[in-house]
């Protein structure tokens, strides 16, 4: 395994833990991809048909280790 497919596996399970850290204390969902332009692409919806609010506490940051995906919970 070379030096860059060592650090590209890094990033990946870095990322992934993040993403797991992040998501399993808050019981929260993904909303969609974000597109290069940051803007969301699709959303996802409660049982009920309702759609699901965007978390205010995520930053940037979390968006970027979680693979671009917006992560959003129930209010």
């Amino acid at each position: 395994m070379t030096t860059t497919e060592q650090e590209r596996e890094r990033v990946d399970d870095d990322r992934e833990q993040a993403c797991t850290r992040f998501l399993e204390p808050t019981n929260a969902a993904y909303i969609g991809k974000i597109n290069d332009n940051g803007d969301i692409r699709s959303a996802l919806f409660d049982d009920e048909g309702e759609p699901l609010a965007i978390g205010s506490e995520i930053t940037l940051r979390q968006v970027a280790m979680t693979n671009g995906f917006v992560v959003v919970s129930r209010h």
